[in-house]
Formats: structure tokens, sequence, C-alpha cells
């Protein structure tokens, strides 16, 4: 490629600046097979700035964020010396594809005098080595070596067809990226489960909250369709598209699209349909919704998060902690700390266990030391159990520990309800609570692959037991109320010497 020598200059005087450079040197094709200049688009604007080691980016597709990073990526190998920068796809022939079309096409046309001064000493379908020692190269896992600049693409698609692939690239690909060097994972949904779903989940739910990011933690970054200005069309609304609602759902949260936008998305969902929300999602709520939907509480504890409700809890050490328990004989015992403390809750700890006796949990009531009130257990703690052909209230009256026995709603989804109606008069002690709010989060509905459809059960696995065990929370209310109205009747009647729960673990 001839360049003058006004142009050479120009070059030479800007090379040391990155943002110039991914403005002025590298070429892309369209979808069209279109050469043209790359110049970052409003989305790839967004994170040309970005510092962090680890981004997260949930997308809707043809927003070019691969095409970026892999441009991104090629300037740092190019411009630094001894760069290892590893892409991975869910395919080996669609990450080769990408690096042809993308990463070698871009390459290939630069300006003669920068390919002279790093050449490309070897040029295969999955790598290339450049002359300052960078290199560039595709797989679909990488475990050994160390990497400088990871970038995954489409990570979602690989956890819903792979889950052994995406483990993998968790467990190995991951770990060759030292502290402090750069991660990418990139994608649209692609479903409401797996790595992908976890991750987006955790890193959105941490900047919901405004927590500071540590170099371990992930950034989030949500990209929808409305901001390519590619996804318009001209012409004139149907009266009976029936996405009224929806549209006006948008605007209420500050989404507003023109007729143009509106247009193009009402056709598009004509032939999506139910793929439409995971493909070309407006929002990361749009893009995980099966998620939303499937779980029981997922909506409660987004509000918990925003309004500062999941934070750090002072214990009252004069106010009774009562004990709700899910109790598992060869799964998870769950076991949630509360106080009362006005007409809210104070949710101040949390802990779960499995494979142990009763014996186990008493000894750790006894080791944390609160200042206990009721300990309560659902309604099979009546079965004949675990030690000795015992109830659990029998074994606990045995070593001196009173247990009150629950009665739940009937209906389990009157209960879920009841649940519900408490979180919102709940705060969360944001460490001692994180490993019970994990669970509560993942306490979703059963899925029948079958029909593509919600069962009226819940997945049996860690966190029905911990959401159990709060659903034994939601059943007890009127007990630690009247429990709380009791102690202050009795505080009446005591002198100033009295002493709140003098046996601090039956709390009687």
């Amino acid at each position: 490629m001839k360049h003058s020598r006004e142009t050479l200059q120009r070059f030479k005087d800007n090379l040391a600046n990155k943002e110039w450079r991914l403005n002025n040197l590298y070429y892309c094709k369209d979808e069209n097979g279109i050469k043209f200049l790359f110049k970052p688009n409003p989305c790839q604007q967004t994170i040309v700035h970005e510092k962090h080691p680890l981004n997260i980016i949930l997308k809707a597709r043809q927003l070019g964020i691969t095409t970026f990073y892999c441009i991104n990526f090629l300037d740092d190998c190019l411009f630094n010396s001894n760069i290892t920068a590893v892409l991975i796809g869910d395919d080996l022939e669609d990450a080769k594809k990408i690096l042809r079309d993308k990463v070698k096409y871009a390459y290939d046309r630069l300006p003669d005098e920068i390919k002279e001064l790093r050449q490309l000493m070897t040029d295969s379908t999955e790598i290339m080595r450049f002359s300052n020692g960078s290199s560039y190269s595709v797989t679909t896992s990488a475990r050994s070596g160390t990497v400088q600049r990871l970038h995954i693409t489409e990570f979602g698609k690989i956890c819903r067809k792979a889950p052994d692939k995406a483990e993998e690239i968790m467990s190995g690909s991951l770990n060759t990226v030292h502290q402090g060097q750069q991660i990418i994972i990139e994608s649209t949904a692609q479903g409401a489960s797996g790595y992908f779903f976890k991750l987006c989940d955790k890193a959105e739910r941490q900047q919901r909250m405004g927590e500071k990011l540590t170099l371990m933690d992930w950034k989030f970054h949500f990209f929808g369709w409305q901001m390519d200005k590619r996804y318009q069309m001209k012409g004139q609304l149907p009266i009976d598209h029936g996405l009224h609602d929806y549209f006006h759902d948008l605007d209420n949260q500050g989404i507003g699209l023109t007729d143009h936008q509106k247009l193009w998305y009402i056709k598009k969902n004509e032939t999506q349909g139910d793929l439409m929300k995971q493909e070309f999602p407006c929002n990361s709520k749009e893009a995980f919704e099966k998620a939303i939907i499937g779980a029981y509480f997922a909506k409660e504890l987004m509000e918990l998060e925003k309004k500062g409700r999941i934070t750090q809890v002072s214990v009252d050490d004069y106010a009774p902690v009562h004990t709700a328990w899910d109790i598992g004989l060869n799964d998870l015992t769950c076991i949630w700390f509360v106080q009362k403390m006005g007409l809210d809750y104070a949710v101040i700890d949390y802990y779960e266990m499995s494979e142990q006796a009763l014996p186990h949990y008493i000894n750790m009531l006894r080791e944390k030391g609160y200042n206990y009130g009721l300990h309560l257990l659902p309604h099979d703690s009546k079965k004949r159990s675990f030690h000795d052909g015992k109830t659990a209230i029998q074994v606990a009256d045995d070593l001196g520990v009173k247990f009150t026995h629950v009665a739940r709603t009937p209906s389990k989804i009157d209960n879920i309800n009841e649940a519900r109606i408490l979180l919102k008069k709940c705060w969360f002690d944001i460490k001692a609570c994180a490993t019970g709010l994990t669970r509560l989060r993942e306490y979703r509905k059963k899925w029948n692959k079958t029909v593509g459809a919600f069962m009226n059960d819940h997945e049996h696995d860690d966190s029905s037991h911990a959401a159990d065990g709060f659903r034994t929370f939601a059943s007890s209310i009127e007990m630690i109320k009247n429990y709380a109205e009791d102690e202050n009747d009795y505080h009446e009647q005591e002198d100033e010497n009295y002493h709140f729960n003098s046996d601090d673990i039956t709390g009687y």
C-alpha cells in the first residue's frame, strides 16, 4: 500500500497514540465484503478508553464488538513486544475465519512501512507471529502458556452447546492470564444458565450496588441493538403491530425509539419471535428474561440491591437473634439468622453445611454467640430422623436447645409469595449472607425442555434448601412478632438489672 511522504510523516507523528492508530490505520470489510477504514462506532467508542482488566460484555447481534477487540488486540501485538493474544471461539473453524477475515485482513492492509517493522514471521490458519515476539492465535481452549490478551467470543453459545468446554475455559484458559492483564468475554445471551449468565449476573449486580471493583472483579457492559444506526427502516408504522405496550414500557425506562427503529423491530420480530429479546435486547433484563421469569426471587432481590438494602448490617447485641432452618438428612442444612428491627428485619448471618449430625449445628450456634430468640424448624422436622430414630426437635431438646415447629402455608406458591413480601422488608449483610443470597438468586422453576415451558415445581438443588429455610422464616413472622411483644411485656416487669436471654442458646 503506497502513501505520500506527508501521510507517512503523519503516521510517524501519531504512532504513539493508540486512539489515533485505531481511527487511522486499520481496514475492515463490511457484511457485503466492501473495504472500509475502521473507526470505532458508538458502541466501540464507549470501550476505547476501558482500563479495567476484566470485562464481560452482553450484547445484541452484529454491533462490531468482536471486530473491535480483534483490531484492538492486533494493535497491542504490533506496538508492544512479546504480547501473546488468544481468541477463543465456540468453533475452531469459526475462530479461524475471524483470524483470517478480521485480524489478517487488517494486517495485510497496513502501510508497508509498518509491516516492514513488524514482519509476519508465521502465517497459518491458527496463528500469526510477528518479528517483535508478539503473536495472535485462535483456539477453542488455552490451558498452557502465559497470555496477556484473551478474547472469548460468543461464550454464551459455548456454555449452551458445550458445558464441558465452558468449564475447561473457566478452569484452564482464564488462568493463563496473570492478574492485571486483559480478558474480554463477549456474547449474546444464549439462554439463562451457564457460566456466561452467572458472570454477567454477578458483574451487573456489583454495578447496580456501586461496588468498587478489584483487579479480579468483572466489569459489566451492555450494548443494545438500538445503539446501532443500521437497525432502522423507513416506512409507516402498522396500526395493529401489537407492540404498543412494549414500546411504551421502554419509554418509561428512558429508552426512546424512533418510528424508524420501531418499524425495524416490528419487522424483525415477525421472523425472530421468541428469540427477539435474546438476540436483539434493548436492556440486560430482556436478554436474560427467562432467567428473571424462572427465578422466584429475582425481581425482589434486584430491588433490594438498587435500594441499598444489601449492605453491611450491624448486629443489635440486645435484640434476639432468631434462626430459621431447613434440615437436610443427606444434603444441605441451611440456617438464616435474623433480628426484628422496627417494621423491618435484619438478616445478619447465614450458615450451611452437609452430612453433619445435629450436634455440629448446635455447637456452631454456641460458637457464634448471638443472643438467641426462637429456633424455627419447618413442618417436616417432626418426622423420625437421622439420630437414634428421634426427631430433630427431640435431639435438640436432649442437647438443651428448644426448637419451635413451624407449620408452613399449605400451598407452596403461597409460601413463596409470603417470602417475596418478606424480602421487601429485609436488610441483608453483604458478607455474612453472601452464600445465602446466591442461593436465593438461583432458586428457580424447573424448565421442561420438551415443551419449552416452566413447570409448577422448583429445581431441587442446593439453592432450594436455602430457599426452604427462608420460607420457614416467612412462615414464622407472627411468632417473631409475638416473641418481641412478649419480651417487651416481660421487660416492663423486670428491674434495671434484667439480663436479656440469660441462656444464650435456648433463648429461654
